[in-house]
């Protein structure tokens, strides 16, 4: 079974512009934000790239969920990293700006969330990850009963000490269990 490693790795946005006035760019755009998340990977921290995760559904959908789409799995990352070119894309005034990326890092400021500006930042940040709990983020502490997540809607009750068990910690006790054969 596979499991996230312990401590958890650093997750880590990345931010670029996507659209562009030709195919030709828009690859190109999405080839340097896949570049950048591979960078991130070969530093053993997690990524999510809106570029590679949507890059073949531009146009289906309007730009406003493409954008809270990516607000989404922002709130869910540790940091944001820019792809190279950001003081072009960021600017308002700039004929390659980009509005989806204004968007993320605004959203990083306004959250207080580090912005890593390059490779070297980005290598300094992971370097020295500790990590914490975002908001939504399971708390690891091992004494909490599922009773305190489950909010009083139990899937099942433990027959050793009577606590409520979510469907997960179900599943686990019931796997500990050996089966008779017959």
């Amino acid at each position: 079974m596979f499991r996230v490693p312990e401590p958890r790795p650093p997750r880590i946005y990345v931010i670029g512009p996507f659209r562009a006035p030709t195919e030709y760019e828009r690859r190109a755009n999405i080839a340097r934000a896949e570049a950048l998340a591979l960078e991130v990977a070969k530093l053993g921290a997690h990524f999510f790239c809106p570029h590679t995760h949507t890059a073949h559904f531009d146009g289906l959908l309007t730009d406003e969920y493409w954008i809270g789409l990516g607000l989404a799995w922002l709130a869910k990352c540790d940091a944001a990293v820019l792809v190279p070119g950001w003081q072009d894309y960021l600017n308002p005034a700039s004929e390659r700006s980009s509005h989806g990326s204004i968007a993320e890092m605004a959203w990083m400021l306004e959250h207080d969330r580090p912005v890593l500006l390059s490779a070297d930042d980005l290598r300094a940040f992971v370097a020295s990850w500790s990590p914490s709990p975002l908001p939504g983020d399971p708390d690891p502490a091992p004494e909490r009963r599922c009773e305190d997540f489950m909010a009083g809607r139990p899937s099942g009750t433990c027959e050793s000490d009577g606590h409520y068990r979510c469907r997960e910690c179900a599943r686990m006790a019931s796997a500990k269990l050996e089966v008779p054969r017959v």
